[in-house]
């Protein structure tokens, strides 16, 4: 994903002088690229190995989470898929992707735990999407929660 340097300060949180150091510092690497206004990494290989070391220290869920906050917070009013914040909204809340990213294999309950929580964070912001019930509905059929997926896809 190409994101633009607004969303990746709000999912990072944190001082945004010092964050937009380390983008300086990336870029100067030739780690990303900044066509534009919006900010992607060189190789995706690069994105591979990072998401892979990031996930199996168990760093991914609180930037995730951040920009899942970011990104519905800004959507403008409408279908999600109808805009840019919206339509990375809808990869992130993917419940498939979200098992893939966020599951580090060694604690199950905990890798659940996180993907809840992400869904939990923006579930004000997003209370009348259907896409974000479907995929939270999802999550919790294919857990063997029965119980809890019908009540979000009810």
């Amino acid at each position: 994903m190409s994101l633009t340097a607004q969303e990746i300060l709000s999912a990072c949180g944190g001082d945004p002088p010092a964050v937009m150091a380390e983008f300086n510092a990336l870029e100067r690497e030739h780690l990303i690229i900044p066509p534009g206004e919006l900010l992607t990494l060189r190789h995706r290989v690069v994105a591979e190995r990072a998401v892979s070391y990031f996930r199996e220290s168990r760093q991914l869920a609180a930037p995730i989470t951040g920009l899942a906050f970011s990104l519905a917070a800004g959507a403008p009013p409408g279908p999600l898929r109808q805009n840019r914040p919206g339509r990375l909204l809808i990869r992130i809340f993917n419940h498939d992707w979200l098992l893939q990213v966020l599951t580090s294999g060694s604690d199950d309950e905990a890798d659940i735990a996180q993907i809840r929580e992400v869904y939990e964070t923006v579930e004000s912001l997003l209370t009348n999407d259907y896409h974000y019930w479907l995929q939270r509905g999802s999550l919790e059929t294919k857990r063997g929660r029965i119980d809890l997926a019908k009540n979000f896809l009810d």
